[in-house]
């Protein structure tokens, strides 16, 4: 809401429903590149389960709905605001790189201070010699 000077009439500026659902299918629901990872997912699993597993159609839906559903749900939404693929991506790229594990303390600074307190309160007293050189 903006009021000038000469008028007091509110300017209003509105916002369009598609305004944010750009690259996304069924009306923002689900971002298009999660969308194309869950049917590749579903396919991969489903196509040869259907076709080429010799088991009773009961038993193919069970292992559709326990094994397939919940992979696909996990597609659609995306794992830390990206897909399923690209997070796989980044946990073998974690466990293929080199790490370097340092040790931070959260504390250190307060404990080299108190470090040197202690230090200063147990100095070492040299011994004091005597005038003649005993």
């Amino acid at each position: 809401v903006h009021l000038t000077k000469n008028s007091q009439k509110p300017t209003v500026f509105y916002i369009p429903v598609n305004y944010n659902a750009a690259g996304t299918v069924l009306g923002g629901m689900f971002k298009t590149r999660n969308a194309i990872e869950a049917v590749i997912i579903a396919a991969a699993i489903c196509v040869p389960l259907y076709k080429f597993a010799n088991i009773p159609v009961m038993q193919k839906i069970i292992i559709t709905v326990i094994v397939v559903l919940p992979l696909v749900i996990i597609a659609l939404i995306g794992i830390n605001d990206g897909s399923l693929f690209q997070y796989f991506g980044d946990v073998f790229y974690y466990l293929t790189s080199k790490k370097n594990i340092m040790f931070f303390s959260v504390f250190e600074h307060e404990q080299e201070e108190l470090l040197k307190k202690q230090q200063k309160k147990y100095k070492p007293v040299k011994a004091k010699k005597n005038k003649k050189g005993k």
